[in-house]
C-alpha cells in the first residue's frame, strides 16, 4: 500500500513539473500568451467538442489582448502561436512563404491516399510540382466549360424545391444548409469525378452517403481534429482525413477508363486531366518575427483564425452585425478579409467555389422571394467537420 502512494505521489510530481517547464515555454521566449489549462492546454473546449475547433481557435484569437500582434497559446502541451496581425500574416503567407509552405497536419499516405497526396495536404517540392499542373486545369475557360454542369446538376435541387409542400402562406419551408450539401455533393461528382448523381432524390447512393458523413459524422470530426491539430497522433494510430480512398479512387479511375474508351468530353475535371496525361522536403527554419525581437524556432505551429479576424473590430466596425454593404466595390476591405486564404497557398479552386455560388444564388433567386424569420434562431454545431448549424437554416422560399 505505502509502496502504490509513494509510486502515484511520484508520478504526480513529475506530471506537474513536466507540464510546468512545458507550459512555460512562451513565457521563457517573452511571448503573450494565454493562460492554458494544466492537461488540455488552450483547447479544452475543442477536445471536448464544446466548441468547434475552427471557432474556438476564433475565440482564442478574441481573448488575446485587443491591439496583440500576435499571441502564444498551448494544444495540450505543444506551444503554438496565432497571428492577429494582417502585416505579419502576409510576411508569413506571402513575403516568407518559402519558409512556411506547408500545412502543419499529418495523416497516413498508405491509409490515406487521397486525403495526404492532394493539394491540401502535400508538403513542398511535390505541392509546388501538382499545383503547376493543377492551375491551367482552373482558368476561366474551363470555368465556362462547366457552367453548364453546374447548371445541369442544379436541375435536381429545382425540382426539390417545387415539391416541398406549401404552407397557408403560399410558402415552402426548407433546410438551405441540407440543400447546399447535397448540391455540392452532386456538383463534386460531376465536375471533379465525371459521374452524375442525384442526392435530392436518391440520398442513398453510396458517394452521398459518404459525403453525409464527412460533414456530418461524429467519427469524422475527431478524425480531423486529430489531423489539423495533433498530427504527432496520427503518426502513430495513422487515420483517414477524406472519404474512404478505395471507394473515390475506384469512382474515379472508372471515370478515367471510360472517358478513355469513349473519347467523351464534358468539359470537366476529367478531361483536364486527361489532357494533362496525354500531353518529402521539410523546409523548417528559426525565423525573427518583423519588427521584434522573437524567434520561432522550427517546427512552431503558425496559426491564422479567418473567424477571428473576421470579427475582429479593429477592422471592422459592428462585426457581428450581418452587413453586406461593407463589401461594397467602392468600400476599402481590409486585408484582414481573406476568405480563400492568401498567398501562393491560397484556395486554388476559389473561382470554382465562386461560380457555385452564384448559379445558386441565381438560380433560387430567379423563381423565388427567399427570407429567414427573426423566430428560426440557429445554433453553431459544436460536433460538425466544418462551421455548421446545429438545427438547420431554414429558410423561406415564395414563388415569384
Amino acid at each position: 500500500m505505502l509502496v502504490s502512494l509513494i509510486l502515484v505521489f511520484t508520478i504526480v510530481i513529475l506530471f506537474w513539473v513536466y507540464t510546468s517547464y512545458k507550459l512555460n515555454y512562451w513565457k521563457r521566449r517573452g511571448v503573450e500568451f494565454l493562460p492554458p489549462h494544466r492537461i488540455f492546454g488552450n483547447f479544452k473546449d475543442a477536445v471536448l467538442f464544446r466548441s468547434a475547433p475552427g471557432w474556438h481557435i476564433g475565440d482564442l484569437h478574441k481573448m488575446a489582448r485587443s491591439d496583440a500582434p500576435f499571441v502564444g497559446f498551448y494544444i495540450f502541451h505543444k506551444p503554438c502561436l496565432l497571428l492577429r496581425d494582417p502585416e505579419i500574416i502576409k510576411y508569413f503567407m506571402i513575403r516568407d512563404f518559402d519558409n512556411f509552405s506547408d500545412r502543419h497536419f499529418a495523416g497516413s499516405t498508405q491509409k490515406d491516399s487521397i486525403g495526404m497526396k492532394n493539394l491540401f495536404g502535400l508538403k513542398n517540392p511535390a505541392w509546388k510540382y501538382l499545383r503547376t499542373k493543377i492551375t491551367p486545369t482552373l482558368t476561366r475557360g474551363k470555368l465556362k466549360q462547366m457552367l453548364p454542369l453546374m447548371l445541369d446538376t442544379a436541375n435536381p435541387m429545382m425540382e426539390y424545391i417545387k415539391e416541398q409542400p406549401i404552407n397557408s402562406d403560399n410558402v415552402r419551408v426548407i433546410d438551405a444548409q441540407d440543400l447546399n450539401y447535397k448540391f455540392t455533393t452532386d456538383l463534386i461528382a460531376s465536375v471533379a469525378l465525371g459521374t452524375k448523381i442525384d442526392s435530392f432524390h436518391y440520398p442513398n447512393y453510396e458517394f452521398s452517403a459518404a459525403v453525409q458523413e464527412f460533414f456530418y459524422g461524429f467519427k469524422r470530426m475527431v478524425a480531423l481534429v486529430t489531423v489539423f491539430f495533433m498530427p504527432e497522433l496520427v503518426e502513430v494510430i495513422g487515420t483517414r482525413m477524406l472519404f474512404n480512398s478505395s471507394f473515390v479512387g475506384k469512382i474515379f479511375w472508372n471515370a478515367m477508363e471510360n472517358r478513355e474508351k469513349t473519347g467523351e468530353k464534358r468539359g470537366d475535371f476529367i478531361d483536364s486531366l486527361l489532357q494533362l496525361k496525354n500531353s518529402e522536403q521539410d523546409p523548417v527554419y528559426k525565423f525573427q518575427i518583423p519588427n521584434t525581437d522573437i524567434t520561432i524556432e522550427k517546427g512552431t505551429p503558425i496559426y491564422i483564425s479567418l473567424y477571428g479576424l473576421g470579427v475582429d473590430p479593429r477592422f471592422w466596425d459592428e462585426p457581428e452585425v450581418f452587413n453586406p454593404d461593407r463589401f461594397a466595390e467602392n468600400k476599402n476591405i481590409p486585408d484582414a478579409y481573406m476568405p480563400f486564404g492568401s498567398g501562393p497557398r491560397m484556395c486554388v479552386g476559389m473561382k470554382v467555389g465562386q461560380l457555385h455560388a452564384k448559379v445558386v444564388l441565381a438560380l433560387l433567386l430567379k423563381d423565388y422571394e427567399v427570407w429567414q424569420t427573426k423566430e428560426h434562431t440557429s445554433f453553431l454545431d459544436p460536433r460538425s467537420t466544418f462551421t455548421a448549424s446545429g438545427n438547420g437554416i431554414n429558410l423561406h422560399f415564395r414563388k415569384i
